[in-house]
């Protein structure tokens, strides 16, 4: 369906996955190739025989094996494995079925490549046992009948945790996904990084407190959904600047960090402060 796409961040990085060699082994990795053929004959116990072999999908992969190989000077030593799909057809209606089906899937977005992360699984455990399901596998808790209201997306956890703990309303409203952005972008990378920095030796104070930001923010949105005379975009300009300037008078302090956001209790945003 296309031909070599060239030095694309897939295609190095598995050129890199090739040439360094390293655990975890390559077919690991890698998806496979998909081979379409008119017969395939068994010549030996490790070998086949295929007539008409069309790669219809895999390409990308074979020409970054292709690659390694043609640069590399020991060959014969390379001992590693691909995964290796072969389709016997002759009817080309099928054939293009095959084709359509092999090169289609549902896009998977690079945010949920971020939350295969140490620290999401962390924050994942310690909000089910608070009750509540943080959605680092999009969909998962909803296929299993958790209740919505129950559901705490990455976005939620983000905007409230850039408000509070690094001090950014404005960020937090607008520019969330600055801190989510592609996982090749180095800029977004160090600012994932910034917004999900557990230390080891403080990790349950510090990932307490992103649950600590949420309940914050809940908190302040149900105030602010029981105000008629405020409309419904006004609501959520005022939220994130409200969830930093509550967590900053309760704090005492301009730049609430970690430990005192963990301090903060329910019973400690009144009324008479929203």
């Amino acid at each position: 369906v296309r031909g070599s796409q060239g030095r694309t961040s897939v295609n190095k990085q598995m050129r890199a996955a090739l040439d360094q060699g390293a655990p975890p082994d390559f077919w690991q990795l890698n998806n496979g190739v998909t081979i379409t053929c008119t017969s395939i004959t068994p010549v030996d116990a490790y070998s086949l025989s295929i007539d008409d072999a069309q790669v219809v999908n895999g390409l990308q992969t074979s020409r970054q094996i292709f690659g390694h190989f043609s640069e590399s000077k020991n060959k014969a030593d390379d001992k590693r494995v691909l995964l290796i799909k072969l389709i016997p057809v002759t009817d080309d209606a099928i054939w293009d079925k095959i084709i359509r089906a092999t090169n289609n899937q549902n896009p998977i977005k690079s945010t949920v490549l971020l939350l295969t992360g140490e620290v999401h699984r962390d924050i994942e455990d310690l909000f089910k046992r608070n009750g509540l399901y943080y959605d680092r596998r999009p969909g998962f808790y909803k296929d299993q009948g958790a209740p919505i209201s129950q559901i705490v997306s990455l976005n939620e956890v983000a905007q409230s945790a850039i408000a509070i703990l690094l001090h950014r309303p404005d960020e937090a409203r607008a520019r969330p996904g600055n801190y989510l952005g592609p996982v090749s972008g180095s800029k977004a990378k160090d600012k994932h990084k910034l917004l999900f920095r557990p230390r080891k030796s403080a990790r349950l104070l510090e990932l307490s407190a992103y649950l600590k930001c949420v309940l914050i923010v809940r908190k302040i949105e149900d105030f602010l959904k029981g105000m008629a005379s405020v409309d419904y975009s006004d609501r959520r300009n005022l939220l994130f600047y409200m969830a930093y300037y509550c967590a900053s008078r309760i704090c005492k302090t301009q730049s609430p960090d970690a430990d005192g956001v963990f301090r903060v209790r329910g019973v400690d945003i009144t009324q008479e402060l929203l």
